[in-house]
Parts: C-alpha cells; structure tokens; sequence
C-alpha cells in the first residue's frame, strides 16, 4: 500500500471527525483551516483528489461516480477513480486523468 495524506479543508472539527468515524481512513489526516494547500493545489471542489509525487500533479479528479448530479446520488459506484489512479501509481504507471 501507498503512503498517503488526506487534506480537509472544513473549519469544522465535528465533520473530520465524523469523516474519520464513517471511513476509517488508513491515511493521515492534515487539517487545512487556512486552505493554503488547497490553494497551492487550486483544488476547486470538494471531494476533490489531488495526487502529488515528487511535487508534481499526477492525478486531478473525483473520487468517484457516486453523484450522477448535484444533489443526485447513485445508489451503485460504478467507477473508483481515485482508488484506479492509487493502483496505476501503486503499479509505476500513469493514472488516467
């Protein structure tokens, strides 16, 4: 397994909390109040993945097809995209954007 780093961006204590508590995450979690590395990596949206190897942007993009829309959301994830551009890094190839 990779190495990595979530960012959360939320001023809110309760929901890394509860993001923690729903997800498990086997990440270290940066708390990114002041959103410097949100700007650093002009991350627009949220969720939004941002992979960064050797300081250099490899993947930008969702996390998944979980919202088929704004406020629409899928009851089947047919596409991991950050978990496919994990395994592609994980496999010394170049994740698909």
């Amino acid at each position: 397994k990779l190495p990595f780093q979530l960012v959360f961006s939320s001023v809110a204590d309760k929901a890394r909390q509860e993001f923690q508590k729903d997800y498990k995450p086997h990440a270290s979690i940066i708390d990114d109040k002041n959103k410097l590395l949100r700007t650093l990596l002009k991350a627009k949206v949220t969720p939004e993945a941002v992979l960064v190897k050797s300081g250099r942007i490899i993947y930008r993009g969702r996390i998944d097809d979980r919202y088929a829309a704004i406020g629409q959301r899928r009851s089947l994830i047919g596409s991991c995209d950050l978990e496919n551009a994990l395994l592609a890094v994980e496999q010394n190839r170049t994740p698909e954007i």
